[in-house]
């Protein structure tokens, strides 16, 4: 299996060449056959992926487009016509399981064609709160298939990143409305937290990998391959986690997970509350004013890691809300919390490592411990700023 990455199309043209210049008649191009697939329904087009069987010149090669951020990320297996393989099969698990894949359309050209544009995200604009909520949950939820293939296959983190994020604003999402809906959603978010918990597993270990070996590549000397030796750990730690998650995936309780999902998103029903987006909004607003102002004056780490994620679920009421200048400074605030608290679970991780290692590897450990406080020291001095920033806005 061979993937590559696209950032956009680079046309090449050899200068001084006519055709017939060599002698001859002009070659006629070669004509290849491109045969797009998809599942009833559409699903792979409704989450941006795009499966295409692409004939001509001898060789029939198959090609899965998956979305990445900025890019996309081409997947390609040679086969035979009609018969998707068995790999790239795989990575459409959460998406065959609404039909077998058929073809939906075919193109005969001289030229190489480019993969066929996703489907149009969704209209924001609805009817109602309720059915605006409806729409978002919707939209989460092909998020997470969206970005469901390039979880399995692994060469993008951010396909992991994006899958997870779409899972936490699915549950964020239904905790902000829950004025606004009848119907008892507790069972159905239990579940996908679990989800969730898998997805974070690894991006957690992902996040932090990236983040000790930048640190470490700036070490001096001898410490920095002392460094980069002490966090073999961890890399044994992510195999595992991601061996996991991949169970987790190929399951059959993540299948219909998914297909509960959707189903209790369409039999959602209304509340008799007749609460407005706004007031969502405020309400989140209102618990993360309320959990700033009982910090004391030195809060603990984990005091500030709560506030972070009541600020991280404000601002998603806040999207929902369409509030644009309270969702930027939410962010702000939220970065600067996550830096907080990724400096303080590196420096955790490190003890942990350094308490086990021999003198040398827990020599350098420390030197790493004393980066992340750093960090630690700059995030905490820093988000009191953010948070008056944010506090104006609302």
């Amino acid at each position: 299996m061979r993937a590559t990455r696209r950032h956009g199309w680079k046309l090449h043209r050899s200068v001084g060449f006519r055709p017939g210049a060599l002698g001859g008649p002009p070659l006629e191009p070669p004509v290849v056959t491109s045969v797009y697939y998809d599942v009833p329904g559409g699903a792979l087009a409704a989450a941006g992926l795009t499966l295409l069987c692409r004939t001509g010149q001898g060789r029939t090669v198959w090609q899965l487009t998956l979305p990445t951020d900025g890019s996309q990320l081409e997947v390609e297996e040679e086969g035979i016509p009609r018969e998707p393989p068995q790999a790239l099969r795989a990575l459409l698990q959460a998406h065959v399981r609404h039909g077998p894949l058929e073809p939906v359309a075919e193109l005969r050209s001289t030229r190489r064609s480019g993969a066929l544009d996703g489907a149009a995200a969704e209209d924001p604009s609805a009817g109602s709160p309720f059915e605006e909520l409806r729409s978002r949950l919707r939209h989460q939820l092909h998020e997470i298939e969206r970005h469901d293939p390039g979880t399995r296959l692994g060469r993008d983190p951010e396909s992991l990143h994006d899958m997870r994020v779409g899972v936490r604003r699915l549950r964020a999402l239904l905790r902000a409305g829950r004025q606004l809906v009848a119907t008892d959603t507790s069972e159905l978010d239990a579940r996908l937290k679990q989800l969730g918990r898998v997805l974070g597993e690894v991006r957690d270990l992902d996040v932090l990998l990236a983040r000790l070996e930048g640190e470490a590549s700036e070490l001096e000397g001898g410490d920095a391959q002392q460094a980069r030796s002490l966090l073999a750990a961890l890399r044994t730690e992510r195999s595992c986690s991601r061996a996991r998650l991949l169970g987790a995936l190929r399951s059959d309780e993540y299948l219909s997970l998914l297909d509960d999902t959707a189903r209790t998103i369409d039999d959602l029903e209304p509340s008799d509350a007749g609460a407005a987006l706004d007031d969502l909004a405020d309400n989140a607003f209102a618990k993360l004013r309320k959990a700033v102002h009982a910090l004391p004056d030195e809060p603990a780490d984990h005091e500030l890691h709560a506030v972070r994620k009541k600020g991280k679920r404000a601002r998603y009421a806040a999207e929902l809300a369409d509030w644009k200048k309270p969702v930027r400074r939410a962010k702000k605030l939220q970065d600067v919390l996550g830096e907080h608290q990724d400096a303080v679970v590196a420096a955790e991780r490190l003890r942990q490592l350094a308490a086990e290692a021999p003198p040398q590897k827990a020599l350098a450990a420390g030197r790493l411990i004393e980066r992340e406080e750093e960090h630690r020291r700059e995030s905490r001095a820093a988000w009191p700023k953010a948070w008056k920033k944010l506090r104006k806005t609302i």
